[in-house]
């Protein structure tokens, strides 16, 4: 046992418990690998989940070190807020933050198959999205390649102007934004807000 404190003793040894005891006495007929998502995310993990990160540092620190919060890290917030019709947050997608809140509210809300791929996804990832959101610092060549594959095959795909896939001629737009490519449609905004799909 690694964890001396009382508590995480208690944690480890239900954890353990569910594993070895329930988990063998009920399986499941489904696993991860039977997710079917009709929306992604698409995003570099920066690992930047509040906007206090402009200004706060965290304990024991961020994967990739403190990450000053800045609009292209945190616009994802703002998807999460849309997706959820206004109950996720725009300033916090981090239950350490909320649970010192006065009226916080849970971090879990009903979406309909939603999942968040890095800024790597390939095409086979893409499979069966009726919705993509690009967001972040950076998407590969690779993941745009396949999101640009999966636009013309029918997937609508919000982002802004910054992540316009090279060549695009989109960087420049100012409002929303609406391209039709082939049985599909870029969606390009500067905000994700204000956005009504």
């Amino acid at each position: 046992m690694v964890n001396n404190h009382p508590v995480g003793q208690a944690i480890e040894a239900e954890y353990k418990q569910f594993l070895c005891n329930y988990i063998p006495v009920h399986p499941r007929g489904y696993d991860w690998r039977d997710f079917q998502p009709q929306t992604a995310v698409i995003r570099f993990d920066d690992t930047c989940f509040d906007i206090r990160q402009a200004y706060l540092g965290e304990y024991p620190g961020p994967l990739y070190g403190h990450v000053l919060a800045r609009e292209e890290n945190t616009e994802w917030l703002n998807i999460w807020s849309l997706l959820s019709h206004g109950f996720v947050r725009t300033d916090s997608a981090s239950q350490q933050w909320e649970a010192r809140r006065f009226n916080s509210r849970t971090l879990f809300a009903p979406l309909h198959n939603v999942v968040v791929y890095d800024h790597e996804v390939g095409y086979d990832k893409l499979a069966g999205l009726r919705l993509i959101f690009l967001t972040g610092a950076i998407i590969s060549p690779t993941t745009y390649a396949a999101v640009q594959r999966r636009v013309r095959e029918g997937v609508t795909c919000v982002l802004p102007p910054r992540l316009a896939p090279p060549g695009s001629n989109l960087q420049d737009v100012s409002s929303v934004t609406i391209i039709a490519d082939g049985a599909g449609r870029w969606v390009v905004g500067p905000r994700f807000i204000p956005l009504a799909l």
